[in-house]
């Protein structure tokens, strides 16, 4: 890394927000160079900011972190643009996991966690680090209510891949039904990093939950 890591600060709470800036400031490699209350006015500016990684509060003054994060991605021209991205919430429960990975968030960390969790979550971020294989998604998804979303526009752009990127899809759904059937699976969810701009995803994980929620992932 040639620069300071450049991190957005998103967070209702202006004392939290300002212990939080404190303390990443005074973290080698980390400065602080946005802060926003969650103004949808100051978030549609955010993508004129040189900005790594997106600090951004599940509760905001207007709206849910997660819904701020998916009216962020509409502001940057491309995908790649869009900054890497960690939630921070009261508690890591199953279902916010679930709807900030699925949004393009990369990871979520509980306040109670302390601000160690939070760098190595944002260094874990901005380094493309895996924090979740197959196995654990598969697990997490599991235990949450995930209801079937037609999504045309994917089923067209799964469609329109060529034959080898499908493939990968295949390998998934192959491991992911030995998941299923309690065997062990060794698809790397790495291999999706060709089909994340094609499909429209930010994450690896983003993609898996649009392939489960569109019937992708079910057996032929």
């Amino acid at each position: 890394m040639t620069h300071s890591l450049r991190i957005a600060l998103i967070d209702w709470n202006t004392s939290a927000r300002a212990a939080r800036a404190q303390i990443l400031n005074a973290t080698a490699n980390m400065d602080v160079v946005f802060e926003s209350d969650g103004n949808s006015n100051e978030l549609a500016m955010l993508s004129e900011s040189l900005v790594d990684v997106i600090v951004i509060d599940q509760q905001l003054r207007q709206g849910s972190g997660v819904d701020a994060f998916i009216a962020l991605r509409s502001h940057y021209p491309e995908l790649l643009e869009v900054p890497k991205a960690v939630l921070t919430a009261p508690f890591n429960l199953p279902e916010l996991r679930v709807a900030a990975l699925e949004a393009g968030i990369q990871d979520i960390v509980a306040i109670e966690s302390g601000p160690d969790a939070l760098i190595e979550t944002i260094l874990a971020a901005a380094s493309d680090q895996a924090t979740i294989d197959l196995a654990r998604l598969f697990e997490t998804l599991s235990i949450v209510d995930l209801p079937p979303k037609g999504d045309y526009a994917l089923s067209q752009a799964i469609n329109a891949l060529p034959v080898r990127k499908r493939a990968v899809i295949d390998r998934l759904q192959k491991d992911w039904q030995k998941l299923r059937t309690g065997a062990n699976a060794k698809f790397s969810l790495e291999s999706l990093d060709v089909l994340l701009a094609p499909l429209g995803s930010l994450t690896n994980t983003e993609l898996v939950i649009k392939l489960l929620r569109n019937g992708f992932l079910d057996v032929n």
